[in-house]
């Protein structure tokens, strides 16, 4: 049965070849989904830098499954250990939806040409290219991990609790910690009443007081 609420759950894994794919979803059979992997993921969509990218076709039952090759053949060597974030994505424009479904422009009025009618936690913003252009929703799971051959990336329903009383307001505030910190990163955790998808940026100061 078709859902505006769609759901996603499976594996990335990275080979030696490529991604390899194996989700399960409810969409239906036929349609198509984009996986990109983006380097430099905690940078924000003006930084990171998708340097492979592939489709799949939705099987029967709302399995995707597949392998995508990577862009450069040394892309395990080039960036081992570097972060990558690896989304999969369902984006409701006429070209997810292939000439050979009969269907086609049903389920694109089911779902929204802007995917205005999708719900449930997979549901993000996109950013526009140009300023002219209004955002549009889709539907997409992401998942950030190191590169390294064989390496998981597991599929999670986001959670998210219930907002603040003043969730939007433009009295802003926030409450955060530093819960870890590696050799190339600062990991931090916490709350505020900014709305989902808000972008932040921070700086890091050093004893002699030099911004980084």
């Amino acid at each position: 049965e078709l859902s505006t609420g769609v759901r996603f759950s499976g594996d990335m894994t990275l080979t030696e070849e490529g991604i390899e794919v194996d989700v399960t979803s409810n969409l239906p059979a036929g349609v198509r989904v984009d996986l990109r992997a983006f380097i430099d993921p905690y940078g924000g969509y003006v930084v990171s830098q998708v340097k492979t990218s592939g489709e799949l076709i939705v099987e029967e039952g709302g399995i995707i499954q597949g392998t995508i090759p990577y862009d450069n053949e040394d892309f395990i060597d080039r960036y081992r250990n570097e972060p990558i974030e690896l989304e999969l994505e369902f984006r409701p424009s006429i070209s997810a939806f292939p000439i050979r479904l009969e269907n086609r422009d049903e389920l694109q009025r089911f779902y929204g040409e802007e995917g205005e009618n999708l719900e449930g936690p997979f549901v993000v913003e996109t950013h526009p290219y140009d300023h002219r252009d209004k955002p549009t929703l889709v539907a997409a799971a992401s998942v950030i991990g190191p590169v390294r051959e064989g390496e998981v990336f597991t599929i999670e329903e986001p959670v998210f609790g219930d907002p603040p009383a003043d969730y939007g307001d433009t009295n802003v505030w926030m409450e955060a910690e530093i819960v870890n910190i590696d050799h190339r990163y600062i990991y931090i955790e916490g709350t505020s009443n900014l709305l989902y998808g808000t972008m932040i940026y921070g700086n890091i100061k050093s004893s002699e007081e030099n911004i980084h």
